[in-house]
């Protein structure tokens, strides 16, 4: 039958998958990662999850988690739907230029050398990710940038429902409250009870480049601060050290520290 990572060939032929290549709304549909321009955002939504980016840099990017069907436990996600408004902050009026289709760049759009990107892409599922690109032939010093990530329904579970940051500090919810990212850690939908069925996560945050074609992977420092009930500042550091070794390499530098994977049973904000 139709599912997840099968696709019909014919009638009695399916092709499977060792990925997610379908999701579903009201029937199996394949996943279609292109952005595409709609006259004023660039938008993904042929998939299991939507994703709108704005034409500019000081624009708000609205990342819907919609998924509809839990691939492990084979049943029907019913939550509402959970919307993240992610705003890269102190950026230039920079438009949105898309490129093969499957990224939009906002070129310097926080300083000359340091641009702004989202990029959809397979992993073992599909991925949004947010990321800084650098150019360390131009930046001669550690980067720091930030984002703002609003939703209200996830952000009441950080006041109590999860009583500890991921090195062990409390985190009562307080406007001001600062967390360092240094493992894994979940935002999950909230209204009452917790559900795993929605929700967004922070990895372990990284900064990479390539050199002789091989991946080079850093740990970098990311900063949640609560700003206000319903709103998360996310600010990471890139250091001098990333850049120095990059240049060498020739290579350009991008920085991760999460925020969509699409999980195998839900959708998941990368934030790069």
């Amino acid at each position: 039958m139709d599912n997840y990572n099968t696709v019909r060939v014919s009638d009695d032929r399916l092709r499977m998958h060792g990925k997610w290549v379908n999701y579903f709304d009201q029937a199996w549909k394949t996943i279609d990662l292109s952005f595409r321009n709609d006259g004023s955002n660039f938008l993904i939504d042929k998939a299991p999850f939507s994703i709108l980016c704005p034409s500019r840099s000081n624009g708000i990017c609205y990342i819907s988690i919609n998924n509809k069907y839990d691939i492990f436990d084979r049943t029907g996600i019913s939550e509402p739907d959970m919307v993240f408004e992610v705003t890269a902050e102190n950026t230039h009026n920079v438009s949105g230029v898309l490129t093969n289709d499957s990224q939009v760049w906002y070129h310097d759009a926080f300083a000359t050398g340091v641009s702004l990107r989202y990029t959809a892409w397979y992993g073992k599922a599909p991925r949004v990710t947010k990321e800084v690109v650098i150019d360390p032939t131009v930046v001669s010093q550690q980067v720091v940038v930030s984002w703002l990530i609003t939703n209200p329904n996830a952000l009441t579970l950080i006041n109590g429902a999860r009583p500890l940051n991921p090195d062990g500090s409390a985190w009562t919810g307080v406007t001001g409250d600062t967390s360092m990212v240094t493992s894994p850690v979940s935002i999950h939908y909230f209204d009452g009870d917790i559900s795993l069925k929605r929700g967004s996560g922070f990895k372990r945050p990284v900064a990479w480049y390539y050199n002789n074609g091989k991946m080079v992977v850093n740990d970098i420092d990311v900063q949640l601060t609560v700003v206000n009930a319903s709103t998360i500042r996310v600010t990471k550091t890139i250091p001098i050290s990333v850049l120095n070794a990059a240049r060498q390499a020739g290579s350009l530098v991008f920085a991760d520290d999460t925020t969509g994977d699409a999980e195998l049973h839900r959708v998941e904000i990368r934030e790069t």
